[in-house]
């Protein structure tokens, strides 16, 4: 067991260094995919996401007539889905 958390840390800390790092942000209600860490983020009523919600350390917030076309991976935070998700929804050590 204790090989398994060191391989599950080890490959979370390669996914820091080599994920892009980009703030979220809407334009005209469209995103593309996101990666937050340690972060809120909030897929604002009326806006689309076109790709993955991954939050590591943070919360999400899908609000009412908000949609994302792709899945919402969270890990250890909340996760609240007034929304539509075209995808699957998977919550890691949280709620």
């Amino acid at each position: 067991m204790k090989i398994f958390m060191k391989l599950v840390s080890v490959l979370l800390l390669a996914l820091f260094f080599f994920v892009p790092l980009r703030p979220a942000a809407a334009s005209n209600g469209q995103m593309d995919g996101q990666v937050i860490f340690g972060q809120f983020f909030t897929l604002k009523s009326g806006d689309t996401m076109n790709g993955n919600l991954l939050v590591f350390g943070g919360s999400a917030t899908i609000e009412k007539n908000a949609t994302v076309n792709g899945s919402v991976v969270l890990f250890g935070g909340t996760l609240t889905v007034d929304g539509s998700v075209n995808g699957d929804v998977a919550v890691t050590g949280g709620a």
